[in-house]
């Protein structure tokens, strides 16, 4: 299955600002990467953590009800 992305589609960018919405209140550059710089054999690697949510899930249940209440689908109850 290939996913194709149209940027002409207004479908798809409503969708990508309804997920973008979801975080709202998330401080921008906001991140706790982690580097481990590990030795194996043959060489070196770097393995990277990210994504700190800084968000509560009651934060991103309000999101979840704002953007819902704007597209017109029945708000949830739970994040869950």
């Amino acid at each position: 299955m290939k996913l194709q992305f149209d940027a002409n589609q207004e479908y798809q960018l409503d969708a990508i600002k309804a997920t973008v919405d979801l975080f709202a209140g998330q401080p921008a550059g906001v991140s706790d990467f982690a580097f481990d710089k590990a030795a194996r054999v043959g060489g070196t690697f770097l393995s990277v953590v990210a994504n700190n949510l800084i968000l509560d899930e009651e934060t991103i249940l309000d999101n979840l009800k704002s953007v819902q209440n704007v597209t017109g689908i029945d708000e949830s109850a739970s994040t869950g």
